[in-house]
């Protein structure tokens, strides 16, 4: 017969009572209290969430390459270029000059100049940047080396 129990003072009331007989609390405002975990899941979401942030984010940055080092080696007909990471990984690739299609000096006044190389597959690959130096003398070393004709693009003089 009593099925409800006064949160407040804990006298058992029948199940449609409105109010306690003993302490007169009115059981229709009485909020059903939420469980442990419903009241810590915002919170442990929140930390999950931030804690693949965090994750991804470190991730991202150890996978960021800490210096890269370009070498056009004439005596082996080939550029090469080295990186290496934050974790101290080294990764290493390497272009034979017949696999090169074309090689152009992009260049503006005042900004970032570079060499950059297109391979047989259409890639193309910075072997040299400079901010604020001609790379002029450079480009047209590398040209001459590979046995291919320098494009320059951008405001950089024409050899």
């Amino acid at each position: 017969m009593f099925d409800v129990t006064c949160p407040a003072c804990g006298t058992p009331a029948p199940a449609g009572a409105r109010r306690c007989k003993e302490c007169f609390h009115n059981y229709a405002d009485t909020k059903p209290k939420a469980s442990l975990a419903q009241q810590f899941l915002p919170v442990l979401t929140a930390l999950a969430l931030f804690s693949v942030g965090l994750a991804a984010t470190v991730g991202w940055m150890v996978a960021q390459p800490v210096d890269e080092r370009s070498l056009v080696d004439a005596s082996q007909r080939q550029i090469q270029w080295v990186r290496t990471f934050k974790d101290g990984r080294l990764e290493t690739r390497s272009i034979a000059f017949d696999d090169v299609q074309t090689i152009t000096l992009h260049q503006a006044t005042g900004g970032q100049s570079r060499i950059e190389i297109t391979d047989k597959r259409g890639e193309a690959l910075v072997i040299d940047a400079a901010i604020g130096k001609g790379l002029q003398a450079r480009a047209t070393e590398y040209a001459r080396m590979m046995g291919k004709e320098l494009k320059t693009v951008g405001d950089a003089p024409k050899p």
